[in-house]
């Protein structure tokens, strides 16, 4: 899990586009997608939930408050914003912003740095430190639309509820996620995602 967020930093930085879609391995497309307006468009947008995270959510919590510490913040206010997505879309130059701004917080690697701390969120991360830096904020556009609907429930969805999972997303929304901890068996979301 830490790797993967690590490589998602590491991967951007080496890309050759000036925007990076991050999409997690538990997405399912159910309907065409066309990035080009992405793209293209004037803002890169930054996903964000606010007020989202408080003492009732411990991990997020823990991942925000790290993202404070390493960026050299002071510690947030709560509730704070969750920026947290299924597909979340990063500025090449504005990672490297962040990233240097890491090391030049705590002295030492941005990849070491992380490390060392064990609970961050690469998502909070590029959030929080966009929010707070002026410059990084004028390039992005907070948006509360999300692109994939997702169940992040432990509760495995019947064939029924699957339905009624997909016959609820938004005009805006491509893909769908159920979360793999859910115990919904692959195979059903394979069907339910080719009707």
């Amino acid at each position: 899990w830490h790797l993967q967020q690590l490589r998602k930093l590491a991967m951007t930085l080496h890309q050759s586009q000036s925007r990076v879609m991050c999409i997690d391995s538990d997405n399912c497309f159910v309907r065409p997608v066309d990035f080009s307006a992405l793209a293209h468009a004037e803002k890169t947008p930054l996903f964000w939930a606010p007020n989202d995270i408080d003492e009732t959510r411990p991990a997020h919590l823990s991942w925000l408050q790290t993202a404070h510490a390493v960026l050299g913040l002071s510690p947030p206010t709560l509730p704070g914003p969750d920026y947290i997505g299924q597909m979340i879309t990063w500025e090449r130059e504005s990672v490297a912003t962040i990233l240097a701004r890491i090391e030049a917080t705590t002295g030492a690697k941005w990849w070491a740095s992380l490390c060392r701390r064990r609970q961050f969120s690469e998502y909070l991360l590029y959030g929080v430190a966009t929010a707070h830096d002026p410059a990084l904020a004028a390039r992005h556009a907070l948006t509360k639309k999300s692109l994939c609907r997702t169940h992040w429930d432990s509760t495995p969805l019947t064939p029924e509820d699957l339905a009624a999972f997909i016959a609820g997303m938004t005009q805006d929304q491509v893909a769908i996620a159920i979360q793999s901890h859910s115990g919904t068996p692959i195979e059903l979301i394979r069907a339910a995602a080719s009707t």
